[in-house]
Parts: structure tokens; C-alpha cells; sequence
């Protein structure tokens, strides 16, 4: 307010208490009229999305990839590691691993436990009379200048979001309005999306055009899958024949990819020195392979023992690996997802 517009709101409110001390009303301040809307330097919403000053920032890291490529597991290994890359500080890690639970494929839900963990975390009071749930853009806003407000010096915040392409469309979600630009030195943000599906990768290098910002995984190269294939089988007491690695070796060059390997592998562990190796029971992609492992199981096993021992393994997985910070097989976790995801049990496309 202007000096002009204080001193007519002065006179107003004692104007006001003049009249009511003649009817016998006792006039208190908390009477006064004060549009606290209007007035920005009273205005909650604008506190609590106010970003500091600031000369010295981070910025999001993208990983890219192929469906397939390695990147949940990738993710999965930062959050298990990522306190000793700030040792010897006490660092907080928050992940999600998005689309695989109904609470993680909206940006609006994501947003808010987001906010709710690191105002329970950095013991941040919650705001009071202000709407979330509602009000997307003030979301936004809110969580962006949270990550500035906390105090993050002696317990630096490390904030991982796999799979961002399995988010739903709502809010627009896929064109990243959501995606902080800037962020405090001791906070980091690391994102991953797929680069074969959908408009995810376009929309996120118009919106955040920062070239160096961005890591794309590669397919996996023959010699590094040929060591990955001997490591396996001798953690698992198992051998293969010549003839066999080569036979795996050949199908994995036509998708050369962590997680197609990881399924031709699991199946090769099956097989004895006199069986049989057919190309057409390997499939020629990642879903075509797990479709025939998962046939080969329940052949073996049964459908409704392997449908339920699988949605039990995943769930221990997330409770108990997430919780604890335990060894997390991320590629073992999206092979899970995309196995219940062939039943409907969960949502993977």
C-alpha cells in the first residue's frame, strides 16, 4: 500500500470505531479490515513460492535410454549409494519409482508425498489453510521453493525419479512444467525416461535445453555381455558349453540390451549339456522372452502359484529393499513389473 491508501484505511477504521463506541461496542484490532489477498507482502501463497537470490545452483540430471537399457537399475544403485558419495555427511535419498503403484503415476500425488517426506525430514512446519490438492500450479511453485527453504548444508538431498514416461498424462505431466530448472548446490535431482516411446524426450529437451544435463545409456557391447554371462552362471554353480554361450550370444545381438540379456540368461540356467537350442523359443525382443520364460513357469509350476509367488516377490522387493537399502536388483524389479504387467496386475506399457 501506498502512504495515500494507509491513511485512508486509517481513517476508515477509526471512523468505524467511532461508531461503534457510540452504539456501546467496544472496538479491538482484530476488527481491522486487512485484504491480506491483495497485499503481497502478506500473501501466504507468496511466501511459501518465493525462491532466494541465488548465484551458485545444480541442475536435474536426465538419464536416457531404451526401454530395457538399464536405467531403473541404474537409479536403483544411485539411491543404494548415493550416502557414500556424500559421506561423511548424514544425506537423505527420496525415490520413486513412477507408474509401478497407483500413488506414482500422477505428478500431482508424486508432488505432494514428495513435500510431505522433506517437510517431515528437514522438520519444515506444514503449511496451514493452503490447498494442494486443487491448486496444480501452486504445487509447482510450492515444491520448487521448498527445495530452496530447508536447510540442506549438513544433510544434503538427493531426489531420484525413474521412469518418468510411465507417469499419465494428467496435469500434462509429459511436458515437464513440473521439472525444477534450478535447484540448491547441496540438493540433487535425477530423472530417467525412455527415448523409444512416447513424446517424453522431446518435450523435456524444449522445456529443460540443457545439452550437458542429459546421459544416454547404450546398448551393451558383446565382450561386456559375454563377461556378464560367465559372472552369472559361476555366482549360480553353472556352466555353459561353448556351443551354448555363443547360441545366447547370438540371440542377444539382435536386442542388445541389459534387460533382454538378464531374461536369456535366467532361461539358460535352465538348460542341460544335450538340450535342445532353438532360436524360436528365446523370442527376438525383451517381451517376447519373458512371455516364453513366463510360459515355461507356469508349464512347470502352475498359473495361479507363479501369478501369486511373483506378486509377493515384487511387493517384499519394494517394502523390504527400499526400506532397509539393501542390495535393490533394479533390472530384477522392471522385470518383475513388466512379468505382472503381462497378467494386469500392475500398469507397464
Amino acid at each position: 500500500m501506498n502512504k495515500a491508501m494507509e491513511e485512508a484505511v486509517k481513517q476508515q477504521q477509526l471512523a468505524m470505531s467511532a461508531y461503534l463506541k457510540s452504539i456501546g461496542v467496544t472496538y479491538v484490532v482484530g476488527d481491522e479490515y486487512t485484504d491480506m489477498e491483495s497485499d503481497s507482502k502478506h500473501n501466504p501463497r507468496d511466501t511459501f513460492t518465493e525462491i532466494p537470490v541465488h548465484t551458485k545452483f545444480n541442475r536435474p540430471l536426465i538419464i536416457i535410454g531404451k526401454s530395457g537399457s538399464g536405467k531403473t537399475a541404474i537409479m536403483a544403485k544411485l539411491f543404494q549409494t548415493s550416502p557414500s558419495f556424500l559421506s561423511p555427511l548424514k544425506s537423505i535419498t527420496m525415490v520413486r519409482f513412477l507408474g509401478t503403484s497407483t500413488m506414482s503415476t500422477s505428478i500431482r500425488e508424486t508432488l505432494i508425498t514428495l513435500c510431505e517426506q522433506i517437510r517431515t525430514l528437514y522438520k519444515v512446519q506444514d503449511p496451514f489453510g493452503l490447498d494442494f490438492e486443487s491448486d496444480y500450479q501452486f504445487l509447482v511453485r510450492y515444491f520448487a521453493s521448498l527445495l530452496w527453504r530447508i536447510n540442506t548444508t549438513n544433510r544434503p538431498l538427493t531426489i531420484i525419479l525413474d521412469s518418468a514416461d510411465q507417469l499419465n498424462v494428467a496435469d500434462h505431466a509429459h511436458l515437464f512444467n513440473w521439472l525444477p530448472h534450478k535447484l540448491p548446490v547441496t540438493v540433487r535431482m535425477i530423472v530417467s525416461l525412455v527415448t523409444d516411446r512416447t513424446d517424453c524426450l522431446t518435450n523435456i529437451r524444449l522445456v529443460f535445453p540443457f545439452v550437458d544435463r542429459f546421459v544416454e545409456i547404450t546398448d551393451l557391447d558383446r565382450g561386456v555381455a559375454d563377461n556378464i554371462i560367465n559372472m552369472t552362471n559361476k555366482a549360480q554353480h553353472r556352466h555353459l558349453s561353448k556351443k551354448q554361450k555363443n547360441f545366447v550370444l547370438e540371440q542377444f545381438a539382435k536386442c542388445c540390451l541389459p534387460l533382454y540379456l538378464k531374461v536369456l540368461v535366467d532361461m539358460s540356467l535352465s538348460w542341460r549339456s544335450y538340450t535342445d537350442l532353438d532360436p524360436g523359443s528365446l523370442g527376438s525382443s525383451i517381451k517376447e522372452a519373458i512371455k516364453f520364460l513366463f510360459n515355461n513357469l507356469e508349464k512347470a509350476h502352475g498359473e495361479v502359484l507363479v501369478r501369486k509367488s511373483l506378486g509377493k516377490c515384487l511387493i517384499n522387493m519394494c517394502v523390504q529393499d527400499l526400506n532397509t537399502k539393501s542390495n535393490f536388483d533394479g533390472i530384477g524389479f522392471k522385470y518383475l513389473c513388466l512379468i505382472l504387467g503381462k497378467q494386469g496386475l500392475m500398469h507397464v506399457s
